[in-house]
């Protein structure tokens, strides 16, 4: 499987969990797609990871707004937590709030208190729900 390749799962010691991980994520945020691109940590190191991107719906004022994130997961994912970014479009502004910083950093208590046993599919889960609770943290200029 091209994930399995592009991943190098084959060499990756937990590969059947973040295989499953990853699809279990895909059959439910069907607009998810995968690549392996560098990620730039806050103190410059550089590391190639898996990237996740896609939309999560956000339902505000009788409207659905697909706001973009992307997931980053680890060689260790799932023993580390994915680092996520909202990753505003051109007619998107993201504000610092609760749970994201002007960066589009996402901090919420489900990555904080992340253990092996959670699911992408569940941080895309939670990110909705957090972005619908406080939706006002995102400036949309439609």
């Amino acid at each position: 499987m091209y994930l399995c390749k592009l991943y190098n799962l084959s060499m990756n010691i937990q590969a059947d969990l973040v295989k499953s991980d990853v699809l279990n994520a895909f059959s439910v945020f069907v607009d998810l797609e995968h690549t392996e691109e560098i990620f730039v940590y806050e103190d410059g190191y550089r590391k190639k990871l898996l990237k996740l991107k896609g939309t999560v719906p956000v339902h505000f004022a009788g409207s659905e707004y697909n706001v973009p994130i992307s997931i980053w997961l680890s060689k260790r994912h799932p023993f580390r937590r994915p680092i996520v970014y909202v990753t505003p479009t051109s007619r998107m502004h993201v504000m610092s709030g609760n749970f994201v910083d002007l960066n589009g950093k996402v901090n919420i208590p489900y990555l904080t208190d992340w253990n092996y046993a959670q699911k992408v599919k569940d941080v895309c889960t939670v990110l909705e729900r957090n972005m619908e609770e406080t939706v006002q943290e995102f400036h949309l200029m439609i």
